[in-house]
């Protein structure tokens, strides 16, 4: 079993460009690390592959989205939250937000109110997103339809911010229907993108 020490190591590593994180955030995040291999096992939440791709491609992405967030954001909803990303390590590094971590399948449903039994600014919603009838400031999400996405975002929400591959990043932010959108790659190298921007009404 990965040790917290490791963990921590490996994280700091992957994540020291753009943010620090302290001890109590680490333990938190590895808190979540152990849940989700436990789940992982019987409920399809996530590829685990190995420690360093759970490092960059999972927490690492949320917490580079949580460091590009639009300034002006205190409510965000999590669309297909899955294993709880990217809104779990937001919701832990900014304490100061409300996440909705939303989520249609009834077991991922529970495994993210597990997670977050002792993270008050979260709370789960097993819900299609079309269905809810709440405003947020800011829509996230990573590998959920961009359509879905977008059409939940324009309904309900100012901006968005969305983990994308290079295909689907050069195609959405060429769309007409942005008033405006950042394009920021990833720092790991592997074209990998953030889009963060807002949709015309």
């Amino acid at each position: 079993m990965t040790s917290e020490l490791e963990f921590a190591r490996i994280l700091r590593r992957e994540v020291s460009s753009f943010l620090q994180l302290p001890a109590d955030i680490i333990s938190q995040l590895y808190g979540h690390f152990l849940l989700l291999q436990r789940w992982n096992r019987v409920v399809n939440l996530v590829s685990l592959r190995s420690l360093e791709q759970a490092a960059t491609r999972h927490y690492g992405e949320s917490l580079f989205l949580a460091a590009n967030l639009p300034p002006d954001t205190m409510s965000v909803a999590d669309v297909g939250s899955g294993g709880g990303f990217p809104g779990f390590p937001l919701a832990i590094v900014r304490p100061d937000l409300h996440i909705s971590l939303i989520e249609s399948d009834k077991r991922k449903g529970a495994f993210l109110r597990e997670a977050i039994r002792d993270v008050p600014n979260a709370e789960v919603l097993v819900a299609r997103a079309e269905t809810l009838d709440r405003a947020f400031d800011t829509v996230i999400s990573r590998a959920v339809r961009w359509e879905d996405v977008a059409s939940f975002a324009r309904r309900r929400s100012r901006y968005f911010a969305v983990l994308v591959g290079e295909v689907d990043a050069r195609e959405i932010s060429g769309q007409r229907a942005f008033r405006a959108a950042k394009l920021v790659q990833l720092p790991w190298g592997d074209r990998r993108f953030l889009l963060v921007g807002s949709l015309n009404m």
